[in-house]
């Protein structure tokens, strides 16, 4: 093998010789591959950011919210929604009496927001019309942006006199009707017994906006209403995080890679609230904010430098928590073009000028703020759709291995002005603010031309029949290579009468299926790997190794001969594997495979392997794809 190899290398290297000379000697000055790469690393103004909206809590601040004793809990409900939201949702907070008692707007920051909750003081009548007209001027003229307000009061539209009460009633139903021209979708949270649906009720708000009305205790307690109508109504996905295992009494939240700010939400579910305040986080930032309430407990970081959050439950029972996790992620594009000219066939013949079509191949990625870590390296953009804006032209492409390569002609262009429109696909709990346009220069250079030089007055006819025998020879040995490569020998089990047979494949012609279901059944050092799953539908045909698996799962082994164990796609729809290492033991089912020969595996199969430390071992369970799991993205 080696020596083949070898003669191969000669063989080209001195073809490549006498190419050479032949060139000089003709003087033929032809190029049709060559390519000049730019980076564009230079962003021009602007921040493309994710869907945005904007949230108006209108809270009755009358006294029979006080009497009821209510007060504490509504204003904590309130600050766990709003704590709950994307970082690209302003929440805004009305609070009305008699008149109004704070007026928040949406882009205030939640400091003064918390400070206007805490310092409400409950009393006098309940003048709704006034609060729903303050909520409705605290919306930005802002174009595409959804708007919604949660109203959260114990009783009807109340004043001291008759005609307060007529004068509060229209202020409200015009206010009402202004949100529907608006868009505005108004939910009402009805406290307590004081609704009625008599003359004098609010529920039209909801009616004319195609909003909803949701009852204390018909519909679970104020915090799970809020939470139904963030997740139901307003459609706000968010990320819940298993609650991890406790490694020696601490928690560990792993945070999203390249984020600029993370905050991570704890609620409590048991029935009786604890003092969440004893629980301790752990963590590095450049700055940071805790709030905790009567059940819930937010750790907000900007910029954090550790990779997690540690939490020490103290004596709280983590049972009876639930988390959250949103973060916000600065990025910016980098983007490569590569111009390149390739050659055509000429239009008159072989007497002709030849011709050229020129293209640019680009390669962009998404990176965070220091402009070295790769957003889309993170395991749920693989086979990702975004959405691109390039010279005005829209492109869907998919990311790939963390970037997405795509080509389009060059003629007429000399840069390339680029942004991301969407993403076809969604993270939960992730929002991105983007530095675009990025403006990418094409580096070009001229078309080859034909030079032609006096040619030497000496025969060449030997050298030419020289030339062609190894060219023969070489195209023989490249054909025999190219089929060595993509063909593997398969092991197929026969009766025992007849002896087990052997045969060849090409696996390009077929296409990877299915997904891997990763299992560690015993490490070197101990350590608990949790299960993994590998999918290989949509991959490009062509060799796996196991390493490579282990590694896009995360799972470093060191070189205990998982490089040596591969994989190829085959017929239907299995996937061929081959042990070619030293001292692994590989098992198909109850079978162990011999050494350098493929086996085919398919759906439902199981493979065991034990590595070369002889500790490690684990379990691979082949799997089919259900037809929801072929869109699905992480």
């Amino acid at each position: 093998m080696i020596r083949k190899k070898i003669w191969t290398a000669v063989l080209f290297l001195f073809v490549c010789l006498i190419w050479g000379r032949i060139g000089w000697v003709y003087g033929a000055a032809e190029s049709g591959t060559d390519s000049h790469r730019s980076s564009g690393q230079e962003m021009s103004e602007g921040t493309k950011a994710g869907p945005k909206a904007e949230i108006v809590f209108l809270l009755d601040g009358s006294g029979s919210m006080s009497e009821q004793g209510r007060e504490q809990t509504v204003a904590d409900a309130i600050r766990q929604t709003i704590y709950s939201l994307p970082f690209d949702y302003e929440a805004g907070l009305v609070v009305y009496s008699t008149d109004i008692l704070a007026s928040v707007a949406p882009d205030t920051d939640m400091g003064q927001l918390e400070e206007q909750l805490e310092g409400i003081r409950y009393a006098g009548y309940t003048n709704a019309g006034a609060g729903l007209e303050q909520a409705m001027e605290l919306f930005s003229e802002e174009d595409g942006i959804d708007r919604w307000i949660v109203m959260l009061s114990d009783g009807e539209i109340d004043m001291p006199d008759p005609e307060g009460i007529e004068t509060s009633r229209q202020r409200y139903v015009e206010a009402a009707r202004q949100a529907e021209e608006r868009g505005v979708k108004i939910y009402i949270v009805a406290l307590g017994s004081g609704l009625k649906g008599q003359e004098h009720h609010i529920f039209d708000g909801a009616e004319l906006t195609d909003g909803a009305v949701y009852w204390e205790g018909q519909s679970g307690s104020v915090g799970q209403i809020l939470e139904d109508i963030m997740e139901k109504r307003m459609g706000i996905s968010r990320r819940a995080l298993a609650m991890p295992e406790q490694e020696e009494g601490v928690l560990h939240f792993q945070l999203p890679q390249g984020a600029s700010r993370v905050r991570l939400l704890l609620t409590e579910e048991g029935v009786e609230a604890t003092d969440l305040n004893v629980m301790e986080a752990r963590f590095e930032a450049e700055n940071s904010k805790i709030v905790t309430g009567e059940r819930f407990k937010v750790i907000e970081l900007d910029h954090p430098a550790s990779p997690s959050i540690d939490i020490d439950p103290g004596a709280v029972d983590v049972s009876g928590l639930r988390a959250w996790m949103s973060a916000e992620i600065q990025g910016c594009l980098q983007a490569e073009a590569a111009y390149r000219i390739e050659k055509t066939a000429p239009a008159g013949g072989e007497e002709a000028q030849p011709a050229y079509d020129h293209y640019v191949d680009i390669t962009v990625q998404l990176v965070a703020e220091d402009g070295v870590t790769s957003i889309w390296q993170e395991p749920g953009f693989e086979g990702m759709g975004a959405e691109l804006d390039i010279n005005g032209i829209s492109y869907t492409e998919v990311i790939t291995q963390g970037e997405i390569r795509m080509s389009l002609p060059a003629d007429a262009v000399e840069q390339l002005e680029l942004s991301i429109r969407a993403f076809q696909g969604e993270i939960p709990g992730l929002t991105f603010f983007i530095q675009q346009p990025l403006t990418v220069p094409i580096e070009k250079y001229p078309d080859p031309e034909v030079v032609s030089e006096p040619v030497q007055e000496w025969d060449h006819r030997p050298l030419i029949a020289i030339l062609v025998s190894l060219a023969v020879a070489l195209a023989g040995l490249m054909v025999w290579w190219g089929k060595k490569k993509y063909t593997m020998v398969v092991y197929t089990v026969q009766p025992s009468e007849v002896m087990s047979t052997q045969k060849k494949i090409d696996t390009r012609a077929f296409p990877y299926s299915g997904k891997l279901n990763l299992y560690m059944v015993k490490t070197r050092d101990g350590t608990d790997v949790p299960p993994q799953t590998y999918r290989l539908f949509g991959r490009r045909s062509g060799q796996l190794t196991l390493e490579q698996i282990l590694a896009a799962c995360q799972i470093r082994l060191g070189k205990i001969g998982a490089e040596d164990i591969a994989l190829c796609p085959g017929p239907d729809h299995s996937f061929i594997l081959t042990d070619r290492s030293q001292d692994c033991t590989v098992m198909r089912g109850m079978e162990i495979l011999r050494k350098g020969i493929g086996y085919p595996v398919f759906y439902n199969e199981k493979v065991t392997v034990s590595f070369e430390d002889g500790d490690t071992e684990m379990e691979i369970y082949y799997k089919s794809l259900k037809p929801s799991e072929m869109k699905e993205e992480y």
